[in-house]
């Protein structure tokens, strides 16, 4: 079990989660040196099954030391996805939870269901596993640095 500035520490630490993700490979601060509410960075991920590499502009929404940390992908107000790390305090430790809210804008994933209607619902199946695949080695990994590096 582990502390909530400890799981704090870690969530809002923009590179950690590259660590374990098979997709993200870390960030940049672009206008912060750290996490703060308007502060942006850019992020890199690839697609090694797909042969496809690139960045996004990520804005802080959220930065609730230690209970929230969310950002916004691509635009501050209609971002193509929002990501967030909730920590809950519990007895003897703190629980973390990682979310996704895609849209409202149109993310690759939008677009490739609109050119294959026919293949959508299979193309958002295998999208949504591999997020959940990621977000699960992610939180898991935090959960293990947390618990031993001190």
């Amino acid at each position: 079990m582990a502390s909530a500035e400890r799981v704090w520490e870690l969530a809002s630490d923009i590179n950690i989660p590259a660590q374990f993700s098979d997709e993200f490979q870390g960030a940049e601060w672009v206008d912060a040196d750290g996490p703060q509410e308007g502060a942006s960075f850019i992020g890199r991920n690839e697609r090694k099954e797909v042969n496809r590499a690139w960045e996004t502009t990520s804005y802080v929404i959220a930065c609730d030391p230690p209970r929230v940390f969310a950002w916004n992908v691509n635009d501050r107000d209609r971002p193509s996805a929002q990501w967030r790390f909730e920590l809950e305090p519990i007895p003897g430790g703190t629980r973390l939870r990682q979310r996704l809210i895609i849209g409202p804008s149109l993310s690759a994933t939008g677009r490739a269901m609109e050119e294959n209607p026919d293949r959508a619902q299979q193309i958002l199946a295998r999208r949504r596993e591999q997020h959940r695949d990621n977000m699960t080695l992610t939180v898991q990994g935090i959960k293990q640095l947390a618990e031993t590096d001190v």
